[in-house]
């Protein structure tokens, strides 16, 4: 149960993150790449309030696809200049500890 609370906790820390940096995105992208990663942090956010609902291994599985789609909108992010390296290495971390808790989780639940 406390590996569920860590993971809600880092996956909003990492929300909060996200939302700061956003905003030194130009405005032409506010509507475009930004909002992709807010509505992608939205459906993370979604899948593991509904993990501790129903279907666990289903809802990580949902998890899983939203961090991949958000490391590929963030590295597109940093190839684009949008972001610097220091963003982008502090939000690899903060994924990675994520992805790492929901593996955890995936493995304790699978049995």
């Amino acid at each position: 149960m406390l590996n569920d609370l860590i993971l809600y906790k880092k996956y909003v820390e990492l929300m909060y993150y996200v939302y700061k940096i956003s905003i030194k995105y130009p405005k032409s992208e506010k509507s475009g790449i930004v909002l992709d990663i807010k509505n992608t942090l939205s459906l993370g956010l979604n899948n593991i309030i509904y993990f501790h609902k129903t279907n666990k291994l289903l809802y990580l599985d949902y998890l899983d696809n939203n961090i991949k789609v958000l490391l590929v909108l963030y590295r597109i992010s940093y190839k684009m200049k949008y972001i610097s390296i220091k963003n982008y290495t502090a939000f690899s971390k903060k994924i990675t500890i994520i992805d790492n808790i929901r593996k955890g989780l995936y493995e304790k639940y699978k049995k």
